[in-house]
């Protein structure tokens, strides 16, 4: 456990059902820390967006790991996207040029996404069951699969490392912090919807890889433990999960306003990726105007 406060924060977007899905979340938690903490370096890795880059060649070969590749019911991704179609699909997304022809960009990317969507519940189930087991080591196999990802968080050099997800990113989210924690030793904190919607305290004690929680709105609950981390003051900390030797201690919810948060959210470096990168729009989080309106002036895309 850290004894001092950390300089380099990491926060994880993980990979998700949709290509579409972009880390807004984790970027209002960037922008408030910003302000409120100058001192802390934070940095934002969209790894739905790395996985989407390389998804094919990723995921090849995942039925051999699959725990249902003896069940006859399973269906895999390969039966309905065969041939160079994905290939094809996933090529639109690089040429300049499909991002003003938009029958061309619309239809490729319905087909990628339903590859990728159907790819990625394939995924999760190979995850689950390592993750199931969470005194367990991970297989080779899920090791392998997942170590793109832990590379590019630990050549961040954190101090500490953040995963915000959703319920249907639970699965590779756990599973990657697992590795996260036997390989670079440093805090997991977790946040976002999934431990928002469910017992915060449950999740924690099923999972001894995880040292906080900040559940519900973040901002100055994660704000709270950055300051206070190594000290004996975090029941003072809002909306925040930790432990207290064999104990779960869970501090009040406060609610906060958006309207008091950071508009840099989306104005920054997550901001300018996704103008470069124009995606039809999947978020997690209330929707700002601005973002929307950005967004589809960058794209070209409709509401």
């Amino acid at each position: 456990m850290m004894t001092s406060k950390p300089h380099n924060l990491t926060l994880v977007h993980t990979p998700s059902v949709w290509v579409t899905s972009i880390p807004l979340g984790v970027a209002y938690l960037k922008a408030y820390l910003r302000r409120e903490l100058p001192d802390v370096s934070v940095r934002i890795l969209d790894l739905n967006h790395h996985f989407f880059q390389n998804a094919r060649r990723r995921l090849a070969g995942l039925c051999t790991a699959c725990p249902r590749r003896a069940d006859p019911t399973c269906l895999p991704p390969e039966l309905f996207f065969a041939g160079d179609a994905v290939a094809q699909a996933e090529a639109v997304f690089h040429d300049p040029a499909a991002f003003r022809d938009r029958t061309r960009y619309a239809e490729a990317f319905a087909f990628y996404n339903d590859y990728y969507s159907w790819a990625m519940r394939c995924l999760d189930t190979v995850l689950k069951p390592f993750v199931a087991r969470p005194d367990d080591r991970l297989d080779p196999a899920v090791r392998a699969l997942l170590r793109p990802d832990l590379d590019a968080i630990a050549a961040r050099s954190p101090d500490i490392v953040g995963f915000s997800a959703m319920t249907m990113q639970i699965a590779y989210w756990l599973a990657l912090a697992k590795l996260v924690k036997e390989e670079l030793g440093v805090p997991i904190v977790f946040g976002g919807h999934f431990v928002s919607v469910y017992d915060p305290t449950e999740v924690m004690r099923a999972n001894p890889f995880i040292d906080y929680i900040v559940y519900k709105e973040g901002e100055q609950g994660l704000a709270g433990l950055l300051q206070n981390l190594g000290s004996a003051e975090l029941d003072g900390v809002p909306n925040l999960v930790h432990r207290k030797g064999d104990a779960m201690a869970a501090t009040p919810a406060r609610r906060r306003s958006c309207r008091s948060c950071s508009r840099a959210a989306v104005t920054g470096r997550a901001a300018r990726s996704a103008r470069r990168a124009p995606r039809p729009r999947s978020t997690g989080r209330a929707r700002p105007t601005t973002w929307s309106t950005r967004w589809n002036s960058a794209s070209g895309m409709t509401a």
